[in-house]
């Protein structure tokens, strides 16, 4: 009997309580491999320790290749811009301000 590319993931996973399938999405090793470097820098944790922990051979292929950026990610970096108002006073000049 052929097996499923799926069953050895499977094998570890539904003892671990991990959902294989839900909502329309699947989850194998792949996914798991993409994901884990993503978690890893969404914890704060250093790039070059992600590179090492999720074995990958160099730092170009962890972060253009296996960390995923997402929507709140990129919401949380234009939140943290200051002010356009802030910023231009703190830019102009003295003589340029309006009193």
């Amino acid at each position: 009997m052929a097996m499923h590319p799926g069953d050895a993931t499977h094998s570890w996973m539904n003892p671990a309580g991990i959902a294989f399938r839900t909502a329309g999405w699947y989850l194998d090793f792949h996914a798991l491999r993409h994901q884990f470097p993503s978690t890893l820098a969404r914890s704060g944790v250093h790039p070059k320790v992600a590179q090492k922990l999720a074995r990958l051979s160099t730092i170009t292929l962890t972060m253009d290749r296996y960390r995923h950026l997402d929507l709140a990610e990129l919401g949380d970096a234009l939140q943290r811009l200051p002010g356009l108002a802030a910023a231009e006073a703190q830019a102009a000049p003295a003589a340029w301000r309006v009193k």
